[in-house]
């Protein structure tokens, strides 16, 4: 996707976010194209006058330095030596976004600086944005903390229960072990074996959210939430049996 004769700025480029242990996802190249033009007034200095012809002696040419300096360009002629020098300055102002058909767009506008702080637009002539299709999912270690509610069944046993008690319950968890393609919230889909505290008006257990499901991760570009889990529990207020059973919904913090 990247031109030939690009590819030597873009590979420099992936180096150093490889150093920096940055995952690139998207890559603009943009040409920008002007021409500047600028007046003022040149210092003209005589270094040696004209020499007039003396008897076989040919006339010696006047030796003239040529001055010129503005905030881009100092210029000397002395001469038939010319010396520039060019000193530009830029700014460069980028957005990315998508469109109203979900298209990932990128806006890119180059400025040169001066006179001053003087900001002039230069024309961009082209823009290439090559984006990432996903990377792949994989396990990862990040510990947070996730709050929400829940209903949970107490029972007094769990292999063969003998009598339950229904009630809504608030729950604290510290999700560590997840899947996701990064380690943002609204990519990550699955947390497994997570630590949770379930606590009523009347009880507290302990236990665990054996897997836990990102619903924002079904439908991305159609669900309005990026960050709701679902889990079952099991969990103990005894510390010796599985006594606590329950559905559980919870936003990460």
């Amino acid at each position: 996707y990247v031109k030939v004769i690009d590819r030597t700025e873009v590979n420099a480029l992936f180096t150093e976010n490889a150093k920096l242990k940055v995952k690139v996802t998207e890559l603009s190249v943009s040409l920008a194209q002007a021409v500047s033009q600028g007046t003022g007034t040149a210092v003209v200095t005589v270094i040696t006058p004209e020499a007039p012809a003396i008897n076989d002696a040919p006339v010696v040419p006047a030796v003239v330095r040529t001055e010129f300096n503005d905030f881009r360009l100092h210029f000397i002629a002395q001469g038939a030596m010319v010396d520039y020098t060019l000193t530009q300055k830029f700014s460069i102002v980028n957005t990315t976004g998508r469109n109203e058909k979900n298209v990932p767009t990128s806006l890119v506008r180059l400025y040169e600086i001066g006179p001053g702080e003087t900001r002039t637009l230069i024309p961009t002539t082209e823009t290439t944005t090559v984006v990432a299709t996903g990377a792949a999912a994989h396990w990862y270690r990040k510990v947070g903390v996730q709050g929400g509610l829940g209903q949970v069944i107490a029972t007094t046993g769990f292999v063969m229960p003998t009598a339950f008690n229904a009630e809504l319950v608030g729950v604290l968890a510290v999700p560590w072990l997840k899947r996701g393609s990064n380690h943002a919230t609204e990519t990550t889909r699955w947390a497994i074996a997570t630590p949770a505290v379930v606590f009523s008006n009347t009880t507290t257990s302990i236990g665990v959210l054996p897997v836990s499901l990102n619903l924002g991760t079904l439908s991305p570009t159609h669900n309005p939430f990026t960050n709701l889990w679902v889990s079952p529990y099991l969990g103990t207020t005894s510390g010796t049996q599985v006594n606590a059973l329950g559905m559980i919904l919870s936003v990460t913090f």
